[in-house]
């Protein structure tokens, strides 16, 4: 195999010192170095350490008359010199491997395609939880009175508060399972970044709430009878049952309002950090960032007008 073949060859220049790296002829046993036209080897090294020779280099596959072909087996030798002469080779060998064109770029830009179709998955479930549905549940609090029409034998706005808020749940528990287990997959590290830490205390924060309103002390009860008529007095029975509010109630009350307006505010955070996250990981622009601003302004003009609704 030697014979008849072209070799790579590294000459060490001593321990802990730099040699000399050229293409050779094997027209016989007595090698030939090519012509320095003919030295088209990148990056070539060979250096010596105690531990022993290291030598490297880049070579064209089309390399002059030295052509590899591009699929199927070729044939390489190697061998390796008594000391740092070339006088002679202490073991040598060949081995043959079976090449094709390099797919490498083809197969991380499907790698890629995956990951982002994952994470925009992830955003939409977040999306749908914490832009819509979750702020939903504040709108409907704070417009009650443009929602006096009854629902499932209760009061409208309740149905809609307490409906959006159990659906957001499903919503959160699916994105953050699934990121758990993207990441899991790709053997990544959790909670890295400002995103992920937020997006965990986030999700947190957003379970007390449920629980705390699922089990919110309950408030005291307007004395009716089923043959009630309207005698003028009413509003002064209401105001009666709101003083006799118990301080559990009252607590729950301001430490609701105060969570929720926190949790969407923290939202429209993690909204905007996740899409610059994006765009930044896959170089890519995307129209969200208006549709973000944009959702923004509505969600401020909303909190502007149920705080005056509240003041008037």
């Amino acid at each position: 195999l030697m014979i008849g073949s072209t070799a790579t060859v590294g000459v060490p220049g001593g321990l802990f010192g730099f040699g000399d790296v050229a293409k050779y002829d094997l027209p016989n046993r007595v090698i030939s170095k090519m012509t320095y036209e003919k030295q088209t080897l990148v990056n070539a090294s060979c250096f010596q350490t105690v531990n022993g020779t290291a030598l490297t280099f880049a070579k064209p596959l089309n390399d002059g008359d030295e052509v590899v072909p591009p699929r199927g087996d070729v044939t390489f030798i190697w061998a390796l010199g008594n000391d740092n002469s070339l006088t002679g080779h202490q073991q040598s060998g060949s081995v043959t491997l079976e090449i094709a064109p390099c797919t490498l770029f083809d197969e991380f830009t499907v790698r890629k395609n995956k990951f982002r179709d994952a994470i925009i998955l992830h955003a939409f479930l977040g999306c749908v939880a914490f832009a819509i549905l979750i702020p939903i549940p504040f709108v409907a609090s704070a417009f009650r009175k443009f929602i006096d029409f009854e629902l499932c034998g209760t009061k409208g706005w309740i149905v809609i508060h307490a409906g959006c808020s159990l659906l957001s749940v499903l919503f959160v528990a699916a994105l953050l399972t699934w990121i758990i287990l993207l990441k899991n997959g790709l053997k990544r590290p959790h909670f890295q970044h400002t995103h992920e830490i937020v997006g965990i205390i986030l999700c947190a924060v957003f379970a007390l709430q449920i629980v705390a309103g699922i089990a919110r002390p309950r408030p005291p009860k307007i004395e009716t009878d089923d043959d009630h008529k309207d005698d003028g007095f009413d509003e002064e029975r209401i105001e009666m049952a709101v003083s006799r509010k118990s301080y559990a109630r009252t607590a729950w009350e301001i430490s609701h309002k105060i969570t929720g307006v926190a949790i969407i505010v923290t939202a429209m955070f993690q909204i905007k950090s996740g899409i610059n996250l994006y765009e930044s990981y896959f170089g890519e622009d995307t129209n969200w960032q208006i549709r973000y601003w944009i959702w923004l302004s509505i969600m401020i003009f909303l909190f502007v007008v149920s705080v005056y609704n509240k003041v008037m």
